[in-house]
């Protein structure tokens, strides 16, 4: 195969323009100069529906003999890319409280369907994490639990709604972060376990994808640890790794590679990345970025490859977008159709999914309070945008008579006596609370509330690691998830 069409076949370009403008542009001038079919959407440029549906319109009617494959970052949650005029899904960990897997695949339907209805046919997910670490914010709420096995029929689900809707899915951090103690930007992040341990646990939800033909696997950005010693590279970049996932572990499909350059990380040039990540055995390649960085490892590994000076591996000649390209299918539902469907399907999800870790018998009680205080993180410190503070309006729609006071992210002590103070004037008291044990002064702050007004009730809005924190509460939610539509859903059961 010609070079260029070679690489047209293994390259995967992401959008960085600043509208949606800019972004048509920009996937023009890659496929008529370098024939990409592969696309990766970024929502820090577009994040509106009509904007993504748009832009992928109009490249299909101007190339409409050519087919290509749009991918998009996405998960439940936070996480769900597309933030406006979408069905706002709850988050893993939520579906994995409601310890029914069938609602693994009702969330992935969703999210399929509506991104299709889009013309995304491809999304990349972290759903196979494993949290090993309490404090592992990175992985956060995307695991569907931290227990050994009992994630399996959940990822089994969720790979199969995405093949009965026909979008191609793609599992992320192979061989797993579910144990990362801490999390960096500006530099490497590193394992810190020996890595045969991982056949125990984090590699175990890899297999199960592997049984269920999940189509692309995405290795890691990460160092693990060998035999007491690092691992000379990231993942991607390590033909061990890959070896240990093509014929250890014997997975037939797409392996994709992490994007790996940043202008942060000295000492890895844009084409050092690509040609990296081509000659360890990666067969789909996410390119670096910017355009300028993009057409610098471009012309780095066609260099490469037309000197000679690279040998393919056996699985790597995979004809990889045709090979995807089987995993499509054509049919697509309009995202007007489905949204209504869709969100009476969440709302359903959602009162399964709350986990009384204890106090279930005291809701009754305070449901019948006419006094309550709500005491909610800032609204503009988790979105950096002017609004309603829905925590408090949720509760006010149902409690007539309710008042907020809102939390700063890293309260001092001055701010902790007066919300004390105020919590002690009231009948009843109810404090959203956001992973109190990352942070000491929300962590102090939940711990006087709780004290202060004997009738608390918190309600966790992300992971449940905290919940030991509340020992003299006597009720203690798990909701993980801080969307305004799951918030809504959940003071609907509660206060109904």
């Amino acid at each position: 195969m010609e070079v260029k069409n070679k690489l047209s076949q293994i390259l995967m370009y992401p959008l960085m323009g600043d509208s949606s403008g800019d972004i048509e542009l920009e996937i023009q001038m890659y496929i008529e100069k370098y024939r990409a079919c592969f696309f990766l959407l970024s929502t820090l440029n577009l994040n509106n529906p009509a904007d993504i549906k748009n832009a992928i319109s109009k490249i299909n009617k101007k190339y409409p003999d050519n087919d290509y494959i749009f991918a998009i970052h996405a998960g439940g949650g936070t996480q769900m890319p597309v933030n406006k005029n979408i069905t706002h899904i709850p988050s893993n960990m939520t579906v994995g409280l409601s310890e029914n897997p069938q609602n693994a695949y009702k969330i992935a339907k969703i999210m399929a369907e509506e991104l299709k209805s889009l013309g995304i046919n491809m999304v990349i997910s972290d759903f196979l994490n494993i949290n090993m670490n309490n404090h592992n914010m990175f992985v956060g709420t995307s695991s569907f639990n931290d227990t050994i096995g009992e994630n399996s029929e959940y990822i089994a689900n969720f790979i199969k709604a995405f093949k009965d809707t026909g979008v191609i899915l793609c599992g992320m951090n192979f061989p797993g972060i579910g144990s990362l103690e801490e999390f960096s930007n500006i530099q490497f992040n590193t394992v810190h376990r020996g890595f045969e341990s991982m056949f125990e646990d984090e590699i175990l939800s890899f297999k199960k994808a592997f049984q269920e033909n999940i189509p692309v696997i995405e290795v890691s950005d990460v160092y693990y640890f060998k035999e007491s010693k690092t691992v000379k590279e990231p993942a991607c970049f390590s033909e061990e790794i890959i070896d240990l996932l093509r014929n250890t572990l014997e997975y037939k499909g797409i392996v994709m590679s992490s994007s790996l350059y940043r202008k942060e990380f000295s000492g890895i040039k844009p084409s050092h990345s690509v040609i990296n990540a081509y000659k360890a055995g990666c067969n789909l390649i996410i390119m670096p970025g910017g355009l300028r960085e993009n057409i610098e490892a471009y012309n780095g590994l066609y260099m490469e490859i037309k000197k000679g000076n690279i040998k393919e591996k056996s699985l790597q000649k995979l004809d990889s977008f045709n090979t995807l390209s089987e995993n499509i299918s054509a049919n697509k539902k309009t995202l007007y159709n489905i949204k209504k469907q869709n969100r009476e399907i969440v709302q359903s999800i959602m009162k399964e999914c709350i986990k009384y870790f204890k106090g279930k018998d005291f809701v009754h009680k305070i449901k019948d309070v006419k006094d309550i205080l709500v005491i909610a993180p800032d609204y503009k410190a988790i979105y950096g945008e002017e609004g309603v503070n829905y925590f408090h309006r949720s509760v006010k729609y149902f409690k007539r008579k309710s008042e907020l006071i809102e939390y700063s992210l890293s309260p001092d002590n001055n701010e902790i006596e007066i919300i004390k103070e105020k919590a002690t004037q009231y009948e009843a008291v109810i404090l959203y609370s956001i992973n109190a044990h990352y942070d000491e002064g929300r962590e102090n702050l939940g711990i006087a509330v709780t004290r202060a007004n004997e009738n608390t009730i918190v309600i966790g809005l992300d992971s449940p690691y905290e919940f030991r924190l509340y020992e003299d509460c006597p009720c203690y939610i798990a909701l993980c998830s801080y969307l305004e539509q799951n918030v809504q859903d959940f003071c609907e059961e509660f206060f109904k």
